[in-house]
């Protein structure tokens, strides 16, 4: 039967032979907070939850073992990745982390406008493409990437520049974004709102601002990483 993270919590606790309180003074938290977590009274975010694992010496990646919750676990996957690929690029040779790399591709499933919008066929289906750039870190299981045409997003990102996407991550106001629009064009650019309205920015000074409503927006996802071109 799966466990909750809370449950599981309270076994590791016992097992040490810890009182509430202990754990509450090991995390800097009251007693009431710990039993209200350990009782699913309260839900547990993910810097909390990584709290928990240090005081109790295991690795969040423990909570994710047969638990009925997940909180946040993009977010968790991303931070154990990001840990493991620092222990690998540490103490294994070129070889390793050639295989490693492989575990975790991206599809290049087309191309977006620095510049002019372009006309955007529907994408294949998730993981589907003849080229992969490697992204070992990105858990989101829908990233996919585009390759930059145009330069209205000079010197930020340059024509023939692949951009990751992830479509799980939160948009942010001031970074770079892949916007379709119900016409079928497709365009990276800076985001921000104003009002109830989508600005699209190029980082080009020669390209005015493009200001949309949410209702001529199929989708918006945040650039999450650039795979920059010199030569």
């Amino acid at each position: 039967m799966a466990r909750d993270i809370g449950q599981m919590i309270k076994e590791l606790r016992l097992r040490r032979g810890w009182t509430v309180r202990k754990l509450a003074e090991m995390i800097g938290k009251t007693p009431a907070y710990v039993s209200l977590i350990e009782n699913k009274k309260r839900q547990i975010s993910m810097p909390l939850l990584e709290v928990f694992a240090n005081a109790l010496n295991v690795s969040p990646a423990y909570f994710l073992q047969e638990t009925k919750e997940k909180p946040d676990s993009t977010e968790l996957r991303r931070r154990i990745l990001e840990e493991l690929w620092s222990v690998i690029e540490r103490y294994s040779s070129a070889e390793d982390r050639e295989v490693f790399c492989r575990m975790r591709r991206i599809p290049v499933v087309s191309c977006t406008a620095a510049g002019e919008p372009i006309e955007y066929e529907d994408m294949f289906p998730v993981g589907y493409s003849d080229e992969f750039v490697e992204a070992p870190d990105i858990t989101d299981e829908n990233a996919f990437a585009l390759r930059i045409r145009g330069d209205s997003m000079e010197p930020y990102l340059s024509d023939g520049d692949v951009v990751i996407v992830c479509p799980s991550w939160k948009v942010k106001e001031g970074k770079p974004v892949v916007v379709k629009t119900k016409d079928g064009e497709v365009t990276c650019k800076m985001f921000n709102k104003s009002g109830d309205k989508i600005v699209l920015s190029a980082v080009n000074p020669r390209y005015p601002p493009r200001v949309l409503s949410t209702g001529e927006v199929i989708w918006v996802y945040p650039v999450v990483r650039a795979i920059k071109n010199f030569y």
